[in-house]
């Protein structure tokens, strides 16, 4: 009887989670965002060097001629992990 009723729940809740057509996933594109040029870059990664941090560069998504391309657009810097 317990098993029956584990059996039961079980698939009752499993039936829950099933979603017959998956999420609709849309590339949002943000014209207002500055990509930075690569002195910007090299720069903002020396500047995490010689604090003694490490760098880490943040990218994002641009259209350019019917094409999605990755620019970088934030540097930001975080303690180094000692092993």
């Amino acid at each position: 009887m317990k098993y029956g009723l584990l059996l039961i729940s079980a698939l009752i809740l499993t039936a829950c989670g099933i979603s017959k057509e998956p999420p609709q996933a849309e590339l949002i594109i943000d014209d207002k965002t500055h990509a930075m040029t690569r002195n910007e870059v090299i720069n903002g990664i020396n500047e995490c060097e010689s604090n003694g941090m490490r760098a880490a560069v943040v990218m994002s998504k641009k259209k350019l001629n019917g094409h999605t391309i990755e620019t970088p657009v934030d540097v930001h810097c975080y303690p180094k992990f000692r092993t």
